[in-house]
């Protein structure tokens, strides 16, 4: 993820490096923020996919796709543990590169 030294480089590629990834996974605010989200999320509608369209609205400002969708609807899934499930959903969005970088 660094530039080469050797080299002028214009612009370094956006990504995310292990460092930023494991603050979002361990960083009391990360998770605290997810809670917050989940739990508007679950109080603000009963349906699943309601939830994840309304999550992808505030953190990517745009509707999922039909995969990205599905996916998340298998990942939270029917959990005996609602608010942790969405909690950890939430917290996945955060560490994105989408919601890390605007473009």
């Amino acid at each position: 993820d660094y530039p080469d030294p050797s080299i002028p480089t214009g612009n370094r590629p956006t990504t995310v490096i292990a460092s930023q990834a494991l603050l979002m996974m361990n960083s009391p605010l990360a998770s605290e923020s997810a809670t917050a989200l989940a739990s508007h999320l679950i109080n603000a509608t009963d349906s699943a996919p309601d939830r994840v369209r309304r999550a992808w609205m505030l953190t990517y400002g745009r509707e999922p796709s039909p995969s990205e969708a599905k996916a998340a609807l298998t990942f939270v899934g029917p959990s005996s543990n609602l608010a942790q499930a969405w909690s950890l959903f939430c917290q996945s969005l955060f560490a994105s590169n989408e919601f890390l970088y605007l473009h």
